[in-house]
């Protein structure tokens, strides 16, 4: 259980029992030690957590786990996940969950009235890289984009509740195809843009179209955000002189 200290000025604190696991993969109603708990998360591997009992019974109101990523990889506090009992569950702004990079750190507090763990503070962490994968670029209609993974100089993300930061730089790509109006990259993390169909949602960036540096705008889709030059007209053709960049938050679900 955790323990209570008392300091100088008879002022008196709970101290977290600590608590350390290399667990990875997806793990349900993991067991916490003690009703107030610091779980240190030393996995190698992505671990998903998708809800907590304490010492294998239900939680009670006001028990508080702090989670704390000491690993190499994410950890992921899902959302009303049905994978663990529903009183184990826990509820995040995003319907996604909370994914926490590198050293960053989650308190959860259990609320017996709606009788689930609920997201009270956050440090997301360092931003996350996400692992190469050609089918992440795609062109619009019959364009086709083709992205090599030198090509791929940054694309990573940190996720802060519903607030998306994105940072991406492409170089030396090329479009063939029939050129259209939309290079497209697939939204990481599982996320879905809020602000998706609304063409009105945009930011400009900067992108070269065939070696011409123009100003373009990021736009969210359902599952993509959309490169487009600014003027609304074709990407051209082109072989490795396609350039595209972007460093926005996006609002999700």
């Amino acid at each position: 259980m955790s323990s209570i200290v008392t300091v100088p000025g008879d002022v008196t604190l709970n101290v977290p029992t600590e608590q350390t696991t290399t667990a990875t993969g997806t793990q349900s109603d993991f067991s916490l030690s003690a009703v107030y708990t610091h779980l240190r998360c030393n996995n190698t591997t992505a671990l998903t957590l998708t809800g907590f009992t304490v010492g294998g019974a239900t939680p009670t109101h006001n028990c508080v786990v702090i989670i704390d990523n000491i690993g190499s990889s994410t950890v992921k506090v899902s959302n009303q996940d049905t994978g663990s009992t529903a009183a184990n569950r826990c509820i995040t702004p995003s319907s996604n969950g909370q994914i926490i990079g590198a050293n960053g750190r989650m308190m959860c507090v259990y609320d017996v009235t709606t009788q689930r763990w609920r997201e009270s503070l956050l440090d997301p962490g360092a931003r996350i890289t996400v692992p190469y994968n050609s089918g992440d670029f795609t062109g619009q209609d019959s364009m086709t984009w083709t992205v090599d993974s030198g090509d791929l100089r940054v694309f990573a993300y940190r996720q802060s509740a519903r607030a998306v930061h994105i940072m991406l730089a492409i170089e030396a790509s090329s479009v063939g195809g029939t050129p259209s109006e939309s290079l497209l990259v697939a939204f990481p993390g599982g996320f879905t843009p809020s602000d998706s169909g609304s063409t009105a949602i945009y930011l400009a960036t900067t992108v070269m179209n065939n070696g011409t540096l123009e100003t373009g705008r990021v736009t969210p889709g359902s599952s993509v955000f959309e490169f487009a030059r600014v003027p609304g007209t074709n990407w051209t053709a082109s072989s490795n002189a396609t350039r595209v960049y972007c460093n926005t938050v996006f609002r999700v679900d």
